[in-house]
């Protein structure tokens, strides 16, 4: 059976207090999941250049049996009236049970991002109440939507659900940095994905190595997440868009 949640290499990486899992769908349209209204489900609504050189398409992406678990993910995920399956609701659970015990076994708490290669509004699909069942459970994205994140910095997204800002040619780098400065009930941090990650991290403390390990939650206000260019914009391949510069 193809389970919902599951790891990949950067998620394994060891994080104090964490065990990481993530959900890993199919980026943008590529489920080709047709929806009742006739559309084509579109789980990365604010995506841009970036769909260009999705890193969906890099490492084990490229392997046939792990493309069609991750469009099977999402096939089964979203029903044709574009909410949450729930038969695919009642799996998911069943999987969060079960490595919630066994993180604890080992004396650790779980954490989860549900939007592995996509950008999906959870909030809206799972409902507050999902996120209270599981407030044992430490929640946690990337996302391009300027507006959700919004809705985190205010504190009006669940508290154990954390979100941080993908930084794209629509919302830059200088136009951020304003906004992680401040002061928000919630941590505001970004991330940048960058060809040359050595000289960005030289810029200044609040530049972190975002390779490092996943668990984006962890970093405070302020922090700004260098992850080095990957798959189609990586340096074997260097195809230059407007989401990873030259």
């Amino acid at each position: 059976m193809t389970e919902y949640l599951t790891t990949n290499t950067k998620v394994s990486k060891d994080v104090d207090g964490f065990e990481l899992l993530i959900m890993q769908l199919a980026p943008v349209k590529v489920a080709k999941h047709r929806l009742d209204d006739g559309t084509i489900l579109n789980t990365c609504p604010d995506a841009g250049a970036c769909a260009k050189t999705c890193i969906f398409e890099s490492g084990r992406g490229v392997s046939k049996s792990v493309f069609d678990a991750r469009v099977w993910r999402t096939v089964n995920l979203i029903a044709t009236d574009g909410t949450i399956s729930p038969v695919a609701l009642a799996q998911l659970e069943l999987e969060l049970a079960k490595a919630v015990r066994a993180a604890n076994k080992r004396g650790k708490r779980l954490a989860v991002r549900l939007n592995g290669f996509s950008d999906l509004d959870f909030v809206a699909l799972l409902g507050i109440d999902f996120f209270a069942r599981w407030f044992d459970v430490q929640f946690y994205d990337y996302t391009k939507s300027f507006e959700r994140w919004k809705l985190h910095l205010a504190g009006k997204l669940p508290a154990n659900y954390d979100l941080t800002f993908s930084i794209s040619e629509k919302r830059t780098l200088s136009e951020v940095m304003p906004i992680i400065t401040k002061k928000h009930a919630r941590p505001a941090r970004c991330a940048v994905v960058s060809r040359n990650p050595a000289a960005m991290l030289a810029f200044g403390a609040n530049y972190v190595d975002g390779d490092k390990h996943d668990a984006t939650f962890v970093h405070p206000t302020g922090t700004i997440l260098v992850l080095a260019a990957k798959g189609k914009g990586g340096s074997r391949n260097p195809e230059v868009t407007s989401f990873i510069p030259a």
